[in-house]
C-alpha cells in the first residue's frame, strides 16, 4: 500500500496522474503503428492487491486499447479510490463498481458481463476481447498479442469440457459444456455474447447452476444447431469434445492429464492440483500461485497470460515474468513465430478445414514447446 498512498499524497490530479505514469510505466502512445491500427479490449474483475493490479494493467496498456474494468463491491474505499486514479487518468479504462462477488455464483458471470456490454458499445474499432483477473499476468506482449489474433481468424479460443450435472442444481434445461471464464474471441462475437437474445436467455438460464462464469461462453458458442441465429466464431462443441476424449483415451499421457497443458487453449496458462507438473510456489484453491522455481516452465508456454500470481507468494516471480514482458516489448519480434496459432482448431473451422488431423497429429510437433 506505499505506492498507493503515494499517490494519494499528491495534491493535485496532474501530479497524480504523472506519478501513475512514470511509476508503473503506462505507455501514453502505441509501441508500432501495427498495434495502433490493432486495437484490443479487455474485461477485468478486480477486488483487492491494487499494486499487482496497477502492474499487471500497465503491462497489457496501450492507449488505442480500450479496458473496462470491474470493481467487486467487498473492494475497501482505498482500493475504489485508486482504482478511479486509472479513469481519471487514462481515458480508454471505464471503472464499473458491481455488486459483492462471490466464488462460484452469478455474481462473477454478471460483473464480467456488465463490464463485456459496456466494451461492446465503445466506439474504439477493437478486434479482439480478452478476459483478465487481478491475479493474471500477460506472457505476451501487446504486439505478439495482436499477430496472435489476427491469426485466430475471428475465432473463439476458449477450453472445452463436459459439463458436471450436478452445476444444475436442480435445473432441467441441460447445459453440455464447460469452460475457463478466460477465453478470447473477436467484437463480433463479443457483440452476439453481450447483446443477442439467445445469449441473454442462456445467461438467465445460468443464474441457478453452479460456477454458472464457467459455463456461459461454451454454452452459448458451442451449441450452433439450437441457436435460431448463427453467432460468429460458433462451433460444434460435442464434436470438438469428443475428438478431446478420444485423443485422450489413446495418448493416455500427462499432456491431457493436466487442463493447463491442453495446447489448444492458449488463452490462459494455469497449473492444477490434479496435474503431473509441480507448483513451486503455493497451492490455492486447488490452482498454483507460482513462485520462481516456475518461471522457466512460464516463458516457454505459447499461452497469452498465466494464472495466478499473488505479492505474498515469491513476489519476485510475478516481476521477473513483468520484466522479461516489458523488456521484450521493446525489440524487434520479426523472429516471433505465429505460425503454429494459425493453425490451431478454432482458425482451421473458420477456415472449413478438418479439426480432427490437427488433433492426431498435432502432438508429435515438438516445435510447439520451445516458443
Amino acid at each position: 500500500m506505499l505506492t498507493v498512498n503515494k499517490i494519494i499524497k499528491r495534491n493535485t490530479l496532474f501530479c497524480r496522474c504523472n506519478f501513475l505514469k512514470t511509476h508503473y510505466g503506462f505507455l501514453e502512445k502505441a509501441s508500432s503503428d501495427e498495434e495502433l491500427h490493432y486495437s484490443l479490449a479487455y474485461g477485468i474483475l478486480v477486488h483487492q492487491n491494487i499494486d499487482q493490479v496497477f502492474y499487471m494493467l500497465s503491462a497489457i496498456y496501450q492507449p488505442q486499447n480500450v479496458y473496462c474494468i470491474a470493481v467487486d463491491g467487498k473492494a475497501t474505499q482505498t482500493f475504489w479510490t485508486s482504482i478511479n486514479y486509472l479513469k481519471s487518468c487514462l481515458p480508454n479504462i471505464t471503472i464499473i463498481k458491481v455488486p459483492v462477488v462471490k466464488w462460484c455464483t452469478y455474481s462473477v458471470l454478471h460483473g464480467v458481463h456488465t463490464c463485456l456490454k459496456n466494451l461492446s458499445k465503445s466506439p474504439y474499432e477493437w478486434q479482439y476481447y480478452q478476459y483478465l483477473s487481478n491475479i493474471d499476468l500477460p506472457l505476451r506482449t501487446n504486439r505478439e498479442m495482436v499477430r496472435i489474433f489476427k491469426k485466430l481468424n475471428g475465432s473463439i479460443n476458449a477450453e472445452v469440457l463436459k459439463f458436471q450435472p450436478f452445476r444444475l442444481l436442480g435445473s432441467k434445461r441441460p447445459v453440455p459444456y464447460n469452460s475457463s471464464l478466460s477465453a478470447t474471441f473477436s467484437r463480433k462475437s463479443a457483440n452476439f455474447f453481450a447483446n443477442s437474445d439467445e445469449a441473454n436467455a442462456i445467461l438467465r438460464f445460468l443464474k441457478s447452476t453452479y460456477c454458472p462464469d464457467e459455463s456461459f461462453w461454451l454454452t452459448v458458442a458451442g451449441n450452433p444447431k439450437i441457436l435460431d441465429v448463427a453467432m460468429p466464431g460458433n462451433f460444434d462443441g460435442m464434436k470438438f469434445l469428443t475428438m478431446i476424449n478420444n485423443v485422450a483415451k489413446q495418448r493416455r499421457n500427462s499432456f491431457y492429464k493436466d487442463r493447463s497443458q491442453k495446447v489448444y487453449y492458449i488463452s490462459r496458462y494455469q497449473l492444477w492440483l490434479h496435474g503431473r507438473r509441480k507448483c513451486h510456489g503455493k497451492w490455492k484453491r486447488a490452482s498454483c500461485v507460482f513462485g520462481v522455481q516456475d518461471i522457466r516452465n512460464l516463458i516457454n508456454q505459447p499461452h497469452l497470460v498465466a494464472h495466478k500470481f499473488l505479492l505474498s507468494v515469491q513476489p519476485a516471480a510475478f516481476f521477473c515474468i513483468y520484466k522479461l514482458v516489458r523488456e521484450r516489448s521493446l525489440r524487434d519480434i520479426s523472429d516471433f513465430n505465429d505460425g503454429p496459432y494459425g493453425n490451431l482448431p478454432g482458425p482451421r473451422i473458420t477456415r472449413g478445414e478438418s479439426v480432427r488431423n490437427w488433433f492426431y497429429d498435432f502432438h508429435d510437433n515438438k516445435s510447439w514447446y520451445r516458443y
